[in-house]
């Protein structure tokens, strides 16, 4: 399941302090041919320390995604341990990559599979603390209403969801959270409200489409 090696890419280069270096030499150079009795020896240390750096750098990259989708393959699997344990690893090894951020989000949900929802919130909570991702950040917000619904409390649930869609309205989970919402509410004109919006903000969703199936008093055109 080992990911192929990413290659670095121009912005990952701009960021090593070796490489860098190198280039504004190289660049100042090209302006001025005197500095070229600067040693050879340390430019070419320079280099092989720059290249040192990237590959190390290329090594963790490719560790961290065999960990993830290592992880991935046991939760598609439903071996929640065994992801559990590979994406513990990723956080703890690698704890600043993008995808160390996903594995946080799927632990969340093995916690809330196994119906521990305090855990489960901890989790989505703290991917909410640090993402930078919009969908990933709308994910765990879902997360948390699941959990709030999953506990009994349809109040907090429906807040959780309709700050998503307020939050993040473009999001793919967006109109799923609307028809959560509405299944949350137990007030019939506050519901047609919600389901009212849906159609409205929506109308090309699934959800949109399951809402005309399911109410079609609400009268509102497909379109």
């Amino acid at each position: 399941m080992a990911k192929k090696r990413k290659k670095l890419t121009r912005k990952e280069l701009k960021r090593d302090v070796f490489t860098e270096t190198l280039i504004n030499y190289w660049v100042r150079v090209k302006h001025a041919p005197s500095l070229l009795v600067y040693p050879i020896l340390g430019i070419v240390a320079v280099i092989a320390l720059g290249i040192y750096l990237q590959r190390a750098k290329q090594h963790r990259i490719s560790q961290a995604y065999t960990l993830y989708f290592n992880g991935q393959y046991y939760y598609m699997g439903n071996d929640f341990d065994n992801a559990e344990s590979q994406w513990k690893k990723l956080i703890e090894t690698y704890p600043n990559y993008a995808v160390a951020q996903r594995a946080m989000y799927f632990l969340g949900n093995i916690a809330y599979f196994r119906a521990e929802y305090e855990e489960a919130c901890t989790y989505y909570e703290e991917l909410l603390q640090d993402c930078k991702d919009k969908e990933l950040r709308a994910a765990a917000i879902m997360g948390i209403a699941d959990c709030y619904l999953a506990e009994n409390d349809p109040i907090s649930a429906r807040e959780e969801y309709l700050e998503l869609v307020d939050k993040y309205p473009e999001s793919v989970l967006a109109p799923y959270a609307l028809y959560r919402a509405a299944l949350c509410v137990a007030d019939t004109n506050e519901r047609s409200h919600i389901l009212r919006r849906l159609l409205e903000e929506y109308p090309r969703s699934n959800y949109a489409k399951l809402v005309r199936a399911r109410y079609p008093g609400l009268g509102l055109s497909k379109e």
